[in-house]
């Protein structure tokens, strides 16, 4: 599928009811270029843990709007389809994730390269990684990029649950 075509797909998942985009239902996550003066700890103000998730598959980006979307603790403010894409929105919002969920295998900037670059940028956001890979060594040397813990991609509300959990325990290393 093409680029132009996963983002038409990605923007209607995005579409609330009354046909407008509500993407950023919170209007303080919406990108903004004036971000002078923000510390990492302003820009992650909020009462629901937001997530940024950044993977190359259509289908994906619709699991995981349908399954944040349902819960009123959590609330999606980006959707990337590679690591670089991700760094660039989340250098342009307005606000700071709390949560990074990164596929491990993605075109252009990878979930290790990508957690590699999270973690030395915007050390405040706790990064996941979630993969349907089997490689080992990948997954290791993820954590030793400080992601908290990876799952397997048919884990989605386990990973949302853990991430739950772990933030009302405030304890984010588990893996």
């Amino acid at each position: 599928m093409d680029i132009q075509k996963e983002e038409e797909v990605s923007a209607s998942l995005l579409q609330g009811k009354n046909g407008k985009t509500d993407f950023y239902k919170n209007e303080r996550n919406r990108p903004s270029d004036d971000r002078a003066g923000l510390s990492d700890d302003e820009r992650h103000a909020s009462k629901k843990i937001t997530i940024a998730i950044a993977d190359d598959s259509v289908i994906q980006h619709k699991i995981w709007g349908l399954l944040i979307n349902r819960n009123a603790a959590l609330e999606l403010v980006c959707l990337a389809y590679n690591g670089q894409d991700l760094i660039r929105q989340i250098e342009t919002s307005a606000m700071l994730p709390d949560i990074c969920i990164l596929d491990l295998e993605m075109p252009v900037m990878n979930g290790l390269s990508t957690a590699k670059r999270l973690s030395q940028r915007f050390p405040t956001i706790k990064v996941f990684g979630y993969t349907s890979s089997e490689d080992e060594h990948m997954k290791k040397e993820m954590l030793k990029s400080n992601v908290v813990a990876i799952f397997s991609k048919t884990e989605n509300r386990n990973l949302l649950h853990t991430i739950q959990s772990i933030n009302e325990s405030g304890n984010y290393r588990t893996a």
